[in-house]
């Protein structure tokens, strides 16, 4: 059996029990009813459980760089898991853009809905300004954190690189004025392999210096973005894929020149 079918066959009775318990409560039309602090932390305790499922190590670091105020997070995004991954890593209520594909999911728009996240329909340039209006509200009523992931979708081609950061997913952090973080990720895609199998899936998350609006308040979404971009690359290449690397040395079946990240 490989590993991700071994690790959600696992997770599954836990993840029913989940749905019937609390998903249906917290992701459905009368959410408001419960805070959001308590929907966060139930969505949380069940992808830390998911997590140990996985045979996952998670390594955070730049904790100290993650404001006290209502910030924006913006990560490069390599797998479908990286949601739960940011989720593992921030304690207080977070809540996701999400590209409308994923309402096919089971579970996953409960989990979005619980959470106060919100979907984007990429194809309708409408559509995705009206979403962005309704996160830059939320943020300057000071409701939560948001997770945007400015490459707009995951890298599928193997390739070793962070995509172009859109420059229009920063507008609303800094229409808002907001902490803007920028957030490396590196190793999340093997979790979602059957094959190299290892005893322990290192995945790596650092949270970078965040842009204060002080500091980009003279600045274009263009050169926001750039900015981010090359501090993320930066890190993801020369930082935490040797950091991976190092780790993965003692997995018997582990081939450094094989490995996508």
């Amino acid at each position: 059996m490989g590993h991700v079918v071994s690790s959600f066959a696992k997770a599954l009775p836990r993840v029913i029990l989940e749905y019937f318990s609390w998903m249906i409560r917290y992701g459905g039309k009368n959410r408001s009813k419960y805070p959001l602090v308590k929907r966060y932390n139930a969505l949380r305790n069940t992808v830390l459980f998911i997590n140990k499922k996985f045979n996952m190590v998670l390594h955070v670091e730049g904790e100290e760089n993650i404001p006290k105020e209502v910030s924006v997070f913006f990560p490069n995004h390599i797998s479908g898991y990286d949601p739960l991954l940011l989720i593992s890593a921030i304690d207080k209520p977070t809540a996701f853009l999400a590209k409308k594909e994923t309402k096919k999911i089971i579970a996953v728009p409960k989990c979005i809905n619980a959470i106060d996240g919100l979907y984007i329909d990429r194809e309708d340039l409408k559509q995705s300004l009206r979403i962005m209006m309704e996160i830059q509200k939320d943020l300057k009523a000071k409701n939560k954190n948001w997770v945007i992931f400015p490459e707009g979708t995951r890298r599928k081609d193997g390739m070793r690189t962070i995509r172009e950061f859109h420059h229009g997913t920063f507008r609303s952090a800094m229409k808002a004025e907001v902490p803007i973080v920028p957030v490396a990720l590196v190793g999340s895609n093997n979790l979602l392999k059957n094959h190299p199998k290892y005893q322990k899936y290192h995945v790596f998350i650092k949270f970078l210096k965040p842009i204060y609006p002080d500091e980009y308040k003279n600045m274009s979404t263009q050169e926001i973005a750039k900015i981010a971009q090359d501090i993320v690359d930066q890190t993801y290449t020369f930082d935490l894929i040797p950091k991976l690397h190092k780790e993965l040395l003692n997995e018997k079946d582990y081939r450094f020149n094989k490995l996508n990240y």
